[in-house]
Order: structure tokens, then C-alpha cells, then sequence
């Protein structure tokens, strides 16, 4: 064997055995054998006639197992022989495998922050988003609330006018004891109170959900119609009738909010009427 030459061993070789010898020409003398396994023995071994040699459970790494004869009554030790090997680590315990490793898990690191970075602008977008949207729908409500308010603040000072102009007409009447003249009144009466009644519930409803939720019913607008003129006239005491009423459809709509258009369109206009002309609507 070309002693020179190292011996490669793999890691998973757990048990293995050096066997070695030496020419003796004189058969008198009786050679004998001291080994080390450098670096893990530092001192060499008893003298011993075996030539066997076995080890296990080694370390990976550099080995170099040496062995010398000895001759009883000499003390100087013969030349020494040795044989190198090394135990070869796994793919694992290698440098340039755990450098590919370290460098993929570095890039598995920043691919796993960019996407987290990512993430976290995405979600801070989707928050200003949902932000402002929120925002916005505050705003949204906040005028409805105030629209509302200021509709219900007006439109609430003609039914408690035309009441009170019924209240007062209906006294004049009990006084002259109409007393068969007097339903129209009343009637009059309890639809102005209804109206302020759904202006309250409307108010009602916004304090709860924040919207007014208006409900669609089949109105016939000519009979609307002349219920506020009949209003108007009763309020303003008037004698005679100041609007023609012709053929009206019958609609869709909310009946109250319907009644406050035409109601505040008709009382502007004999509101703000020349009035030094008789008023015909």
C-alpha cells in the first residue's frame, strides 16, 4: 500500500480495522508492536505481539494511525510507519453545503419580509380605504341629519299653523253652533296631527339608524292637492277658494313628503303673490 496515499472514509462506516506487520530476519528476536492514532492518542500503546488494530465510532476528520516496532533490552524506537486517511463528513457538515444552505435561507428571509412588508402596505391601504369610506358615510349622514332637521323644523310649523287655524275656526263655529259644519274641521284637525305624528317617527327612526327610510304607497295627488288648499285657506282664512284643481295621476310616492312639495310650492307662491291682484292658481 502506497503509505503517501490517503485514505478516504465515508461517515457512515461506523467500524473498521487496521491489520499491519514487519519483516523479521532473525528469528530469535521476539518484535513486538506500539500504535497511536494521532491526533486522538497522544501516547503510544503497550508493546504487543498483535498486529490488529480495530476503531470505531470515529469523528470525521484527519487521521493518521502510526505504528513502530519494539525489541526488548532497546530502548530507542525503530522507525515509525504511517498510513493517513480521513473520515469524510456527511453532505450536511460540509462547508460549501451549509454556505448554499445559509444563502438559501437568507433569500427565504428577505422573499418572507418583502412579502410581509408587502402584506402591511396592502392591509394599511385597504384601512385608509375603509377610513375614508367611513369617513365619507359619517359626512353623508351628518347632512341627511342636518337636511332632515331643518325639513322637519319647517315643515312642522304648517301643520301646527293649520291646526291651530282649524282650532280657531272650529271655535267661531261652536260659538254659532254649526255644530254639522264642524266635521271638515276636525278631520283637518287629525290629518295635521298625523302628519306631525310621522314627522316624529321619522325623527324617531333617524336617531336610531342614522337614515330615514321613506315607503312608497299609491298617492292620489288630486285629492292631496285639495286637501292643502283646503289647509292654506283654513290657515290663511281665507273665504273663497284661490286654486283650480284639474285631473291629478295617482303616483307612487311617499304621501307626506309628496304633501310638504306641494304644500311649501303652493303656500310660496300665495306667499309671495302681487298682492294687489286676485290670486288664481
Amino acid at each position: 500500500m502506497d503509505l503517501k496515499k490517503k485514505i478516504r472514509v465515508s461517515y457512515n462506516i461506523r467500524n473498521f480495522t487496521i491489520k499491519y506487520h514487519s519483516v523479521n530476519l532473525n528469528p530469535a528476536i521476539r518484535v513486538k508492536y506500539r500504535v497511536r492514532l494521532h491526533p486522538n492518542e497522544i501516547e503510544w500503546s503497550n508493546p504487543t505481539s498483535e498486529r490488529i488494530k480495530s476503531y470505531s465510532y470515529l469523528k470525521p476528520g484527519n487521521y493518521s494511525f502510526q505504528v513502530t516496532t519494539f525489541i526488548e533490552k532497546e530502548a530507542d524506537v525503530k522507525s515509525i510507519s504511517a498510513i493517513g486517511f480521513t473520515i469524510v463528513p456527511p453532505v450536511w457538515n460540509q462547508w460549501w453545503f451549509i454556505f448554499i444552505i445559509s444563502i438559501a435561507v437568507a433569500g427565504l428571509i428577505a422573499v418572507m419580509i418583502s412579502l410581509r412588508i408587502h402584506r402591511l402596505q396592502r392591509e394599511k391601504h385597504q384601512l385608509s380605504e375603509a377610513v375614508k369610506l367611513h369617513t365619507q358615510e359619517l359626512q353623508e349622514k351628518n347632512r341627511e341629519l342636518e337636511s332632515f332637521a331643518y325639513t322637519v323644523s319647517h315643515d312642522l310649523k304648517d301643520p301646527v299653523g293649520v291646526i291651530v287655524g282649524y282650532d280657531q275656526v272650529l271655535e267661531d263655529y261652536l260659538k254659532k253652533q254649526n255644530v254639522q259644519g264642524t266635521k271638515q274641521f276636525t278631520e283637518g284637525i287629525k290629518r295635521n296631527s298625523d302628519r306631525i305624528i310621522h314627522f316624529i317617527d321619522d325623527m324617531l327612526q333617524l336617531s336610531r339608524s342614522g337614515r330615514v327610510i321613506e315607503k312608497a304607497v299609491p298617492t292620489d295627488t288630486k285629492i292631496l292637492v285639495s286637501q292643502i288648499a283646503n289647509d292654506i285657506k283654513q290657515k290663511r282664512k281665507l273665504k273663497n277658494n284661490f286654486i283650480t284643481i284639474n285631473n291629478l295621476p295617482v303616483v307612487m310616492a311617499d304621501a307626506d313628503r309628496l304633501y310638504m312639495v306641494f304644500h311649501n310650492l303652493i303656500s310660496n307662491a300665495y306667499k309671495y303673490r302681487d298682492k294687489k291682484r286676485t290670486v288664481k292658481i
